[in-house]
């Protein structure tokens, strides 16, 4: 079940992130000569932050039957009559449905929103970042090494 919830939360947020990129360079507004911006390294710290945040919502909001499911299968106890609730992840996502109706598969949404939210904003700006100073210190690197010679 775990494996199952990240390698799904991971698809859907680097799909997610992709598009959120490239809708953020097609809305961005031109520059003094009618140009747009064309790579996300020229996206602003704000406009990052706004990707990894909604990127963490959505992923986070699209994930979270499975991560209710993954709950219950860990915290369940198999003693006393009846023994386990859940067999797997279909079994209980199947069992939880029926039993309770679609709405239970997002039981603690807005918790996980927050977290995933935040974190993903945290994560992706903190990576645009570092990637901006590395490009600049590989630029100024290769520009001193081309003065050189």
């Amino acid at each position: 079940a775990t494996l199952a919830l990240d390698v799904t939360y991971a698809a859907i947020q680097f799909t997610c992130l992709e598009q959120l990129r490239k809708l953020a360079l097609r809305i961005s507004p031109t520059d003094e000569n009618g140009l747009r911006k064309t790579d996300p390294s020229q996206l602003s710290r704000q406009e990052n932050a706004i990707i990894g945040f909604s990127t963490g919502i959505v992923s986070a909001a699209l994930t979270e039957p499975f991560d209710v499911i993954r709950t219950r299968l860990m915290t369940q106890r198999g003693t006393g009559p009846g023994g386990f609730k859940y067999k797997s992840l279909t079994h209980g996502l199947r069992t939880a449905v029926a039993t309770e109706g679609v709405m239970a598969m997002w039981k603690g949404l807005l918790p996980r929103l927050f977290i995933k939210g935040i974190g993903s904003l945290i994560w992706y700006t903190t990576y645009m970042e570092a990637r901006s100073i590395y490009q600049k210190g590989a630029s100024a690197t290769l520009a001193h090494k081309e003065s050189e010679s």
